[in-house]
């Protein structure tokens, strides 16, 4: 082992899952597993003599509850990101153990690439979810977050347009024919309706939208 390569602890009550897993990350150059446990109990009292980079767990583990444990194990080791490898692939699964404080969750049905992408994401202090997960989860918020067209007056919306374009209040007031107290109060409306906590907050969201848009 060199000191370039991240330990990594895995965590999974089937030892060929753990066989196969430390197989894989032993023969990448930039990961070694340093540690495997094959019950919640062994997990715990493991990692207080190991400190990995990340710890890989499946899931259903049979001596506790699959949610708490995630929990018990986030608040134990809050600067350890645990990455969640489970069977289930059920959009609910995975927006419970992020929930508990995962950074990551990939299915058993992963390929291989995917989780190493995923352990990779994770060190460098991204977030991860599998890719037929993300689809459902983004088509879910689609479907119960309301549009800003719905939110916003038809006023409101091109003042939030022109924000997201770079236009400043005084250049927002002249294309719109409007007072600059005006055009300031169409913004605090929208801080309002959007929740937003400030002009920086405002600007950012306006831009984020324009350049989906």
């Amino acid at each position: 082992m060199t000191n370039s390569r991240n330990n990594v602890f895995l965590i999974d009550d089937h030892p060929l899952v753990l066989e196969g897993l430390e197989r894989l990350m032993n023969a990448e150059p930039d990961l070694y597993v340093c540690g495997t446990a094959t019950s919640t109990t062994k997990a715990l009292e493991a990692l207080t003599r190991i400190s990995p980079q990340i710890i890989v767990t499946d899931l259903s583990m049979e001596q506790k509850n699959s949610y708490e444990f995630i929990t018990h194990l986030c608040i134990l080791h809050k600067n350890i990101p645990v990455l969640v490898l489970s069977m289930h692939e059920e959009v609910t699964c995975a927006e419970r153990t992020l929930a508990a404080g995962a950074r990551g969750y990939v299915t058993k049905a992963s390929s291989t690439d995917e989780i190493l992408e995923a352990i990779r994401a994770l060190l460098n202090g991204k977030t991860f979810v599998t890719q037929h997960i993300l689809k459902h989860v983004l088509a879910k918020r689609q479907n119960t977050t309301p549009s800003l067209e719905s939110i916003l007056s038809a006023r409101e919306l091109e003042v939030f347009r022109l924000i997201g374009l770079g236009y400043k209040v005084k250049r927002i007031a002249s294309e719109m024919n409007l007072s600059p107290k005006t055009v300031d109060s169409h913004c605090g409306n929208i801080k309002t309706k959007l929740k937003l906590s400030d002009t920086h907050e405002l600007v950012q969201q306006a831009a984020i939208w324009v350049h989906n848009g």
